[in-house]
């Protein structure tokens, strides 16, 4: 249907009438934020009613829209297009696009429907969308089921983002969730452009020791002289040699040294006795 008045959404503050067995409200608010206000200030002011009994309220969320019967445009070619839509959500399509107030306010409009029976929709204005987010959330750990932990992975930022997605996921009861997706992004190395940059090293993907890597990396290490009180660098260089892996360039390992606290003699004699473990072992 066509819209003839943008939709009108406007906040109650409702009391249970226990005498009437109904639901009454007063004058509407057009921020939630009036309407918790006002909630607040009942709740504290007139907990119960004369006889002791507790007074139950809640806040209701009026949306209205006005519909054009007789505009010449088919429903069908009225559900959103653009912005964020996933298809076949429990039978019906959904989709998320900018849209503003009837007062000029920006906001999100949600639409939930069909192409093919018409849709409903409702805008929610940008400063109330982390609270609408926050209750839509709470409402699904709520009805679902409480996942179990997911244990701390050890491993690369590759391997740690990959988990911090599937935790997001979880929490969210959302495997689509738009945080989850942009850490799989940014943790494939395929970020968008609005997608926040991290420094540091560019993510690498772990890898495991071949069995042939493995065989060699040990039998370097039994063929050492222990009986010589071999120091740790001739065992490390024994090993990257065995893997075929260069260590690192000297004023790399130097400048590790130096943040270690040793001096400038210590480092020059740690570097000549790793220089000659190496060419030993290369040998």
């Amino acid at each position: 249907m066509h819209h003839a008045h943008p939709p009108r959404v406007r906040w109650h503050v409702e009391t249970y009438d226990p005498t009437a067995a109904e639901w009454s409200s007063g004058l509407p608010f057009t921020r939630c934020q009036d309407a918790t206000d006002k909630r607040t200030r009942l709740d504290r002011n007139h907990p119960t009613w004369r006889d002791g009994t507790p007074v139950r309220r809640r806040l209701v969320l009026e949306t209205t829209t006005y519909e054009d019967f007789d505009a010449d445009v088919s429903h069908l070619a009225l559900f959103p297009k653009s912005g964020f839509v996933i298809t076949g959500v429990g039978g019906q399509d959904f989709a998320a696009l900018p849209d503003q107030t009837p007062d000029g306010r920006p906001a999100i409009r949600y639409a939930v429907g069909s192409s093919e029976t018409g849709h409903a929709d409702v805008v929610v204005p940008l400063d109330q969308l982390e609270e609408v987010i926050a209750g839509m959330r709470d409402m699904a750990r709520q009805t679902g089921e409480q996942p179990a932990p997911l244990p701390i992975p050890a491993g690369t930022r590759t391997t740690v983002f990959h988990w911090a997605a599937d935790l997001v996921a979880a929490y969210t009861g959302n495997s689509v969730d738009a945080t989850a997706l942009m850490l799989r992004r940014v943790a494939d190395g395929r970020p968008r452009p609005t997608d926040p940059q991290l420094d540091g090293p560019a993510l690498t993907p772990r890898r495991q020791l071949t069995e042939l890597e493995h065989d060699r990396a040990w039998h370097a290490i039994e063929g050492i002289d222990w009986e010589a009180g071999p120091d740790p660098d001739t065992v490390l260089n024994a090993v990257l040699a065995a893997l075929a892996i260069d260590p690192p360039e000297v004023d790399e390992m130097a400048a590790s040294l130096r943040r270690d606290g040793f001096g400038d003699d210590e480092i020059a004699e740690m570097l000549a006795d790793t220089t000659i473990a190496g060419e030993g072992a290369g040998a």
